[in-house]
């Protein structure tokens, strides 16, 4: 696991749909975040989905807020699809 701080970058409704062999559709909303911490990972946008709208109050809504959560290192490598689940222990970081 990695322990990282970030710094919403953006907010994207509906960025995503799947069609499913049912029949039925899933639509995802994305949230970029733009990585402060650890160093060796400093600068890099991830983009994480979600299912259902996210609600208002949640970490992931605030426009240019810090974020600090910890993920597993091998959902970082290459270009995988992140969803917000993969986000452990996910909390607001208040700025002084």
């Amino acid at each position: 696991m990695i322990d990282i701080d970030a710094r919403i970058a953006s907010f994207v409704p509906n960025a995503m749909s799947d069609l499913f062999d049912s029949g039925d559709t899933a639509v995802f909303d994305a949230i970029v975040v733009r990585v402060l911490a650890p160093a060796e990972l400093e600068n890099r946008d991830l983009r994480f989905y979600h299912q259902h709208p996210v609600p208002e109050d949640s970490p992931w809504r605030r426009q240019s807020g810090r974020l600090r959560f910890s993920i597993d290192s091998d959902l970082l490598q290459g270009r995988r699809q992140l969803f917000t689940g993969a986000a452990r222990n996910l909390r607001a970081i208040d700025e002084d």
